[in-house]
């Protein structure tokens, strides 16, 4: 459950790396539009995932050319 108000996301840019629009919601959740500003390319709302690359490019191709 998120303990934050979520994002719908629309016609926002970042809206697939932001927290507030990926996180699953819970039965009743709040929800604000995205102040994503076009000008500036910033969100100020914006709540990043944290992903982190399990390995490089560079590793991944090494792998996929070696045992595929």
């Amino acid at each position: 459950m998120p303990d934050f108000t979520m994002c719908k996301g629309s016609e926002c840019p970042v809206k697939n790396l932001c927290h507030r629009y990926r996180a699953a919601p819970d039965l009743v959740q709040p929800y604000f539009q995205a102040p994503f500003d076009h000008k500036t390319q910033h969100c100020k709302t914006f709540k990043a995932i944290g992903l982190t690359p399990v390995m490089s490019e560079e590793d991944a191709d090494k792998y996929w050319s070696k045992y595929v």
